[in-house]
């Protein structure tokens, strides 16, 4: 038994054993970026991985003994600090799989939410609760791909409010350790939604907030009202329309019923040709949004070693440049 033991202690000091830990680790995570993000803790979670990663990390531990018992020289020295650095790096992302947490929360406008889900749908608490009080996204012209989107995130921790803060796919947001992204979005019934429109009537602008069938009366002979909403709405040749999504507002529009001097039209005006919305010279409506009905998708992530890994880079690539840098002069 114990010669079965030294001889594994053996296998483990070898350097070739910790490439091929490596190299297989390495594999994984590749493989990891061919699947969806939420999916991936299911081979960082794997036993074979978890495997190989602690047989990777006492292979280097006790490689790295050895190279401290060892005579010492420049090289000897780099190698020490090489070594060192991988192990850092190791030790910091253990901790912050630990210590941290990877996750996803869903923020319905206007409503706050205190629980993230993490990637195998089991629910954490933030400590603090935040809340989305409105989601734009802009798309490229005649177009349904996505020019940019954001959220506009409001924390509230206790008696403290901090002032609304714009989250976009290029900006993030960090609140005690905890960091926000921008992920993605889609729209859901919300009986608590209201519609937001402005009007402009002889040179005076009002803006409204409303629920479907809410008249508005805006002069003696002018009355408005919201009768239907389409999230993307397309028109066709003959000038029917229908509407291409219910999942995401590509193109918003509101189905607006207009009495005016005693006369009853209807009219759809939509948020990105707002020439839809111009009636005569003297009065137009421009419809803002659905509020309340778009949902934010952002990932959150709580890495409180980050600093760690960095300390293992910053020896990483000292042993590197001790390792090469006489051989570049030489």
């Amino acid at each position: 038994m114990l010669e079965i033991f030294l001889k594994f202690v053996k296998l483990l000091v070898s350097w070739k054993f910790a490439l091929i830990c490596g190299a297989l680790l390495c594999l994984l995570a590749a493989a990891s970026s061919f699947i969806n993000y939420s999916k991936a803790h299911i081979i960082y979670d794997s036993a074979l991985f978890i495997l190989l990663w602690v047989l990777f990390s006492l292979s280097l531990t006790l490689y790295l003994v050895r190279l401290l018992r060892r005579r010492k020289d420049l090289y000897q020295y780099s190698l020490i600090i090489l070594h060192s650095g991988i192990l850092i790096v190791l030790i910091g992302v253990t901790a912050n799989r630990i210590g941290g947490f990877d996750g996803i929360i869903y923020l319905l406008e206007g409503r706050p939410q205190t629980v993230f889900l993490y990637y195998d749908d089991t629910e954490g608490e933030l400590g603090f609760t935040v809340r989305c009080d409105d989601f734009k996204a802009e798309y490229y012209e005649n177009s349904t791909r996505a020019k940019t989107y954001k959220t506009l995130l409001t924390v509230i921790d206790g008696d403290n409010t901090l002032s609304s803060t714009e989250i976009n796919v290029n900006r993030s947001f960090t609140y005690k350790g905890v960091s926000f992204y921008q992920n993605s979005f889609g729209i859901y019934p919300n009986p608590d939604g209201r519609l937001l429109f402005a009007s402009v009537l002889n040179g005076i602008r009002q803006e409204h907030r409303v629920i479907f069938n809410e008249e508005i009366e805006l002069d003696e002979e002018t009355t408005v009202k919201i009768v239907d909403f389409s999230p993307a709405l397309a028109f066709k040749n003959d000038g029917t329309y229908y509407t291409f999504s219910k999942e995401v507002m590509y193109n918003p529009a509101a189905f607006f019923e207009i009495n005016r001097l005693g006369d009853i039209f209807f009219q759809w005006v939509t948020v990105r040709k707002p020439a839809s919305g111009v009636i005569d010279d003297d009065f137009s409506l421009i419809f803002h949004d659905f509020w309340g009905v778009e949902y934010t998708v952002l990932s959150v992530a709580k890495k409180p070693f980050t600093f760690v890994l960095y300390i293992g880079f910053v020896f990483i690539a000292a042993g590197f440049v001790l390792i090469y840098l006489p051989r570049i002069r030489n």
